[in-house]
């Protein structure tokens, strides 16, 4: 089932838009940008893509995770820089995003808790939401943007998968944007399989 839904929010109320997509497909995807802490609305869903860490405890699993990740951050700053149409509306040309520790941490942590949990949405279970994940993870923000995805299996499946989904390719398109984290985790049997976390940030 193919799932997309995006959020964004700046210091003003946001739109709640939720949209269902085809029954028959086996793709899940959110997308999420906050501007200010703890203000954050749901608008238009796109399609289903994020970014990887594995819950996977091997040498070997580890590897493959940092690799695949690798390739998700080179897809990303491919598009930003050469610009992209996101739904009717041309995004140009934006510096590229450079991986940050924290963010990956608080991206990792996300990515293994909605694999564990078996759930997809940008608010975790105890109520907490994208901001108060990357707090947590003792990065100091100004702007943060997330998008999420599950059931995509590669890297180049779930990039294009955001760009495909207007709301998701924003933010990956969004210029505040300096920093990125990268999370992925797979459990077999979980609804999805493989789920993925991005979160954007510019620091303080």
């Amino acid at each position: 089932m193919r799932h997309p839904h995006g959020a964004r929010s700046t210091r003003t109320p946001g739109t709640v838009r939720g949209v269902l997509g085809a029954l028959l497909a086996l793709v899940a995807l959110l997308a999420l940008v906050v501007a200010t802490p703890s203000s954050y609305a749901a608008p238009a869903p796109a399609a289903a893509p994020t970014t990887s860490t594995s819950t996977g405890t091997s040498t070997s699993t580890k590897v493959v995770v940092r690799r695949t990740l690798r390739v998700v951050l080179r897809l990303v700053n491919a598009t930003r820089a050469t610009g992209y149409t996101c739904g009717d509306t041309f995004y140009p040309a934006v510096r590229p995003v450079r991986l940050d520790r924290k963010l990956n941490r608080a991206a990792a942590r996300f990515a293994r808790l909605l694999a564990k949990r078996d759930f997809f949405a940008h608010e975790s279970p105890d109520g907490s939401g994208p901001g108060d994940r990357i707090t947590a993870a003792r990065y100091r923000w100004q702007a943060y943007g997330e998008n999420i995805a599950a059931g995509y299996e590669t890297a180049a499946a779930v990039v294009q998968g955001w760009l495909d989904s207007p709301g998701h390719c924003v933010n990956l398109m969004n210029g505040t944007y300096t920093e990125v984290g990268l999370g992925h985790a797979y459990r077999a049997d979980s609804d999805y399989g493989d789920y993925w976390v991005q979160d954007f940030a510019r620091p303080r």
